[in-house]
């Protein structure tokens, strides 16, 4: 009742040796299509860093249409405020209106002594 006989032995055997190469194979199939998804083209790890890149390139893409926006507004304030244009004129490129005088303060002038050279270097 304990023993198995010799046949029942040997079918026990070539089934678990069955099982086991089943086993072996769908291992190695699954294997493979894990090595598969994470490599070449269509790889899992490359769409993840596509949408990420996708992610970056809608951020960059709202960044420079608030920067249009604002530069459509400065455009519209300069074809249309006098005051603002003239505030530009007299800042970047130091222009002033006729009869105004223009007073330059200039910093205090350096010496040789200031330098550490004195007279008696040459």
């Amino acid at each position: 009742m304990g023993r198995w006989s010799e046949e029942e032995a040997e079918a026990g055997s070539r089934w678990g040796g069955r099982r086991r190469r089943i086993l072996l194979l769908a291992g190695g199939v699954l294997l493979g299509l894990l090595l598969v998804s994470l490599s070449g083209d269509g790889s899992l790890i490359r769409l993840y860093r596509s949408t990420r890149q996708q992610s970056a390139l809608r951020q960059e893409i709202e960044r420079l249409k608030d920067e249009n926006a604002r530069l459509r507004r400065e455009v519209e304030a300069l074809q249309h405020d006098e005051t603002r244009l003239e505030e530009i004129a007299r800042l970047k490129l130091g222009l002033v209106r006729p009869g105004e005088v223009v007073y330059r303060f200039l910093g205090p002038a350096r010496s040789d002594a200031g330098r550490g050279g004195g007279p008696d270097r040459r």
